[in-house]
């Protein structure tokens, strides 16, 4: 949620800066919540309103489903857990030399801490790349399912 915000900010994306709350669904928009004041500090003060009331869980009910084959950068891989459940994003794309897709993921743990480079942890040179294939994808922390792939 935080590199959504950062990024559509950054942009100055103002109205497209939303996120639902876990307990309604609705969307809250930064641009109610900012009166008008968009500067940087009433954003952060916006995001740290959000993650009082929004999580995975949320965010997931709140993301399209996006078949694996057509990842993108953005795309989010997120599922609901109980009591928790986790999110990672995709960071960057590209092709080796054969031809096979590969992805980078990032992660971060609530309430928005710092941001990890994720590694493949069964690559033998402990790579950032992720191969692009259906079925599981096995962080260092956490286990998804292509199926978890969401974008906003």
């Amino acid at each position: 949620m935080r590199l959504r915000g950062e990024y559509l900010y950054e942009q100055k994306r103002f109205d497209e800066i939303k996120f639902n709350f876990l307990s309604d669904g609705k969307p809250r928009y930064f641009r109610e919540h900012s009166n008008g004041d968009y500067s940087y500090a009433k954003f952060r003060k916006y995001l740290k309103y959000i993650f009082s009331y929004a999580n995975t869980g949320s965010l997931c009910d709140e993301l399209s489903a996006r078949a694996i084959s057509d990842m993108q950068i953005g795309d989010v891989f997120v599922q609901k857990g109980r009591p928790y459940g986790h999110a990672v994003i995709v960071v960057n794309m590209a092709k080796d030399s054969v031809g096979n897709k590969k992805y980078m993921l990032a992660q971060s743990y609530m309430p928005a801490q710092e941001t990890q480079v994720l590694i493949d942890p069964f690559s033998e040179d402990k790579t950032p790349w992720f191969t692009l294939e259906d079925g599981e994808i096995i962080t260092p922390q956490w286990t998804f399912q292509a199926t978890d792939l969401k974008h906003f």
